[in-house]
């Protein structure tokens, strides 16, 4: 994975006769490595003429550093010694305010952070002016940048028909349950218990977070299949909106600390406290939820367009590729 160059995709219109180099470093973490490929390969896509080097850990000094992890790894608790910084996932959790092993802000330490709507570039904004210094945002509004999200731009293509199954087709996606919490907010394993249940009216499939599988493969072609996706707090719960698929919540296995807790100002805190979406208190409300099919209505659809920003609908990657290109990076001489 180290300094292998290639170049592929669609151009870059940047304005300039040479572009930049671009590395995309990854974290340790072997859970995220397959969703790191997947999302540095479409961003590569859209470097057409660049030279794009990956390695571990490693920066390069002749290239504008790309990665998505705001931490070595949580064993390691210190930035990635990137130029420019994404989330390796579109929830928000509270990530982009993780600290590090010195308990000052992580984000603090980047050039540049990239986000997918204005949500999370007001999220920011709001703890710049923390009481506590050491718990402040210094990074300036000027140096986040709204870029979408790459995993759905293919759901803003034309779609090809998938052939009548007879019966809907139900995806079971959670968020995992490895967390440095006191509690999970995760479905799984719980919601194991009633897959059989579903399995008697619907086509169901389940993929689970790749922190709790053993393949660590990403989510991509079950949801493109799914009619109806069950996921609680993650990435996926976003996707699947995204995707005006049928989400719904099962929110009797979610424990209400998500919204009275640590992560209330965050937009999954928002969502439980807001009953944004589908919220199923039963399980027997969860099926109805999923017999009618219902996608997303429009208080989902307004709270979306703050999560993914509407301007880069189908486009995020080549957005993302062109801030690559254009941002400062007084290292390289701009």
């Amino acid at each position: 994975m180290v300094d292998v160059f290639v170049t592929r995709g669609q151009a870059v219109r940047s304005g300039r006769s040479t572009l930049r180099p671009v590395n995309f470093l990854y974290n340790e973490s072997l859970d995220y490595q397959l969703v790191q490929d997947q999302i540095f390969g479409l961003i590569e896509a859209e470097l057409d003429g660049a030279k794009v080097t990956r390695s571990v850990g490693t920066s390069r000094e002749d290239a504008v550093n790309f990665g998505l992890h705001i931490r070595q790894s949580r064993k390691n608790n210190v930035p990635l010694p990137l130029d420019v910084l994404m989330s390796h996932g579109l929830a928000d959790k509270s990530y982009l305010l993780a600290k590090g092993a010195d308990g000052r802000r992580l984000v603090n330490n980047y050039q540049h952070v990239i986000v997918p709507g204005e949500w999370f570039k007001r999220r920011l904004r709001r703890w710049r002016w923390h009481p506590i210094p050491s718990k402040r945002v210094t990074i300036r509004p000027t140096q986040v940048h709204v870029g979408g999200w790459p995993r759905v731009d293919h759901f803003f293509d034309s779609q090809p028909e998938l052939p009548p199954s007879g019966r809907p087709r139900l995806l079971w996606a959670p968020s995992h349950n490895n967390s440095s919490r006191q509690q999970s907010f995760s479905s799984y394993p719980a919601f194991e218990a009633y897959l059989d249940r579903l399995a008697e009216e619907f086509d169901v499939r389940v993929s689970l977070h790749p922190s709790n599988r053993t393949d660590k493969s990403p989510t991509q072609g079950d949801l493109d299949w799914a009619e109806v996706v069950i996921s609680d707090f993650g990435t996926l719960l976003y996707e699947a909106w995204a995707a005006e698929k049928c989400v719904i919540i099962p929110r009797w296995l979610i424990p209400d600390a998500i919204e009275h807790g640590s992560l209330r100002f965050s937009a999954e805190g928002q969502v439980f406290a807001k009953r944004i979406g589908n919220h199923a208190k039963t399980f027997e409300e969860l099926l109805d939820y999923a017999r009618q099919g219902n996608k997303p209505d429009p208080g989902v659809q307004s709270f979306m367009k703050g999560i993914l920003d509407p301007r880069y609908r189908g486009s995020s990657a080549r957005r993302i590729a062109e801030l690559l290109q254009t941002l400062p990076v007084p290292r390289l001489g701009n």
